[in-house]
């Protein structure tokens, strides 16, 4: 089930115009922890998406730290980040706000 996961990540990659990054706390707290499930996984996907160079649009949770927002940004090197947005995840309507911000910044 794993590899099917992963490949279905890779063709959704493919396909899609832009590669997108949501970084919320648990995004970053698995990129530190080679332990965590998710941990591999992250990487394969930020390793296939730079192998497509594809643009990158980051999200970025507001409480990230500078050290997190860092981290993040490091290990998407040498990716295009060609948009960045910050959100809120408690705040009402965010994932509204956030889908409206995103679909202002493809229209450019």
């Amino acid at each position: 089930m794993r590899r099917e996961l992963g490949e279905m990540t890779r063709k959704h990659i493919e396909e899609s115009s832009h590669f997108f990054v949501l970084a919320s706390e648990d995004y970053v707290q698995s990129l530190r922890d080679p332990e965590d499930n998710e941990h591999h996984f992250l990487i394969e996907e930020i390793s296939y998406a730079k192998s497509l160079n594809k643009p990158t649009i980051l999200l970025l949770e507001k409480k990230l730290s500078q050290e997190d927002q860092n981290l993040v940004l490091s290990v998407l090197a040498p990716l295009p980040i060609v948009g960045k947005l910050e959100f809120d995840m408690d705040a009402p309507n965010s994932s509204k706000d956030l889908a409206s911000r995103i679909g202002e910044m493809m229209k450019k």
